[in-house]
Formats: C-alpha cells, sequence, structure tokens
C-alpha cells in the first residue's frame, strides 16, 4: 500500500528511515526509553514493533494532556504486574513523576496488556499502590476498590494476517483515545506507521522536534541535489539546481 506524504512530511519521513548510516542517532528524547532511528525503523512495515515506541507514544500523550484523569502508563509497568519480582522502588518512583500525578482526579489507567495480566489482576497491583499517601493531594482521601472491578480491554479491529500491527494499534488507541467511539470502525496500514512515527519526532512534546526538523529539510535537499547532478551527469553536465535556473531551455 502507498503512502501519500507530501512537503517537510516528506522529508522527515525519509530522514527517519533512509538515513541507514546513522542508526544510533537520537529522534526522540525520553528518558525512559531508546528514541533512536533504530527503534524507530520497528515501525517500517511488516515489522514487530519495539516497545520503545509504544513507551515514547504514552510519554507524548502524558506530556500533552490537559487533566490529570487518563493515566497511560509505558511497558515497564505491566512487566511488574506480571512478574513481582521485577518491582523496583526507584522505577516505580519515576513512574509515578513521569507518567502519573495525583490520583484525586483519576477516572482511567491505560497500559499495554499482555496475555499474562489474566493471571495477575492488575486492579489489586494498582489498589495496593493507591494506598501510598504520596499519590493523593487531599489530606482526606478515600483509596477505591479497584479490585471489584473487572478491567476493561478495548475491542480494536483485528490486524492483518502476517502484518504484525498490534503494537500499532495500541499506539492509535492512546493517541486517539478522546476521538475513537467505535475502534472497530477504524483501519490500520502501512501509512499508519509512518504517520506515526512522524507524529512522534515532530510533536511538541519532543525536545528535539525543532532540530530534526532542520536535519531533515538538509538531508532532503543533499539527496535531491545529488539525484539532480547524477542525473545531468549521465547527460554529460555538471550543473546545480540553483545554476540550472539561470538557464535558458
Amino acid at each position: 500500500m502507498g503512502c501519500a506524504f507530501v512537503g517537510t512530511e516528506l522529508a522527515v519521513a525519509t530522514y527517519i528511515f533512509a538515513n541507514a548510516g546513522e542508526d544510533r542517532e537520537r529522534l526522540y528524547d525520553d528518558s525512559h526509553c531508546d528514541g533512536t532511528r533504530l527503534r524507530f525503523w520497528s515501525l517500517i512495515p511488516g515489522r514487530e514493533l519495539n516497545e520503545d515506541v509504544l513507551n515514547m507514544v504514552a510519554g507524548m500523550c502524558t506530556t500533552r494532556k490537559f487533566d490529570n484523569s487518563k493515566w497511560w502508563l509505558p511497558t515497564t509497568f505491566s512487566q511488574m504486574i506480571v512478574k513481582p519480582e521485577l518491582y523496583n522502588q526507584d522505577t516505580m518512583d519515576y513512574i509515578k513523576d513521569r507518567y502519573m500525578g495525583y490520583a484525586d482526579d483519576l477516572k482511567t489507567v491505560r497500559f499495554p496488556q499482555t496475555c499474562c495480566l489474566e493471571f495477575n489482576h492488575p486492579g489489586k497491583f494498582v489498589e495496593a499502590m493507591l494506598k501510598d499517601n504520596s499519590f493523593w493531594a487531599a489530606e482526606e482521601h478515600f483509596p477505591p476498590f479497584v479490585s471489584d472491578y473487572k478491567p476493561l480491554v478495548p475491542e480494536v479491529g483485528r490486524q492483518a494476517d502476517g502484518s504484525m500491527d498490534c503494537g500499532v494499534w495500541v499506539c492509535q488507541c492512546m493517541v486517539n483515545s478522546h476521538l475513537w467511539l467505535d475502534y472497530n470502525l477504524q483501519d490500520i496500514n502501512d501509512s499508519t506507521r509512518i504517520s506515526l512515527a512522524i507524529d512522534l519526532v515532530t510533536s511538541p512534546q519532543n525536545p528535539l522536534a525543532n532540530l530534526i526538523w532542520e536535519r531533515a529539510v538538509n538531508f532532503w535537499d543533499a539527496e535531491m541535489l545529488r539525484d539532480f547532478n547524477t542525473t545531468l551527469g549521465e547527460r554529460g553536465h555538471e550543473m546545480t539546481p540553483a545554476r540550472s535556473g539561470s538557464q535558458t531551455i
């Protein structure tokens, strides 16, 4: 399936996926995950999504939200539920400060689900966690009995056979949770993957956004100039686009 992008979007997409010599360049700055180009390459159609991309999306949604009624949590939170032996207080404190905040107005906790969560009720974990007074701004508060409720798993569309789009569906669910009323009406395709990469890299939540914009445009200009000179060279000419504009055809 083709992907239609225009203007600087095309330059950014090219910079992310075509600059093969710089796989360790950081394109997204997030202290909880690896935001290098190598991780973004997992968004190439047909590849399994790397969990760092999920964490980047969770961080982007957390930073841009206007209220604290929803928490988008990283994959490390799910891992601690599934394997309590992985619990680390320093990691938990970081997740709290980075992704959570106070629970006084909390209505929804969202995190990537694994097949093992059905054996480890996430409500019990959250319920125990919220007994910590540091999660509450009000001095008088009443921690909810979260374990009394069944976890809600959104009914999303079915990924195409062999597409490896499971993680992309999760990302789209996070990004568009305030827009989608019926997840089965949505579609995931190759363009969705590339758009997600562009949105992450150029989002206001990415401290590197302006720098990547500039590098992408410079990379695009350099590639176009090289191709231009190569094409004209095959005809026996050495001419830059600037000079060619002064020629009479």
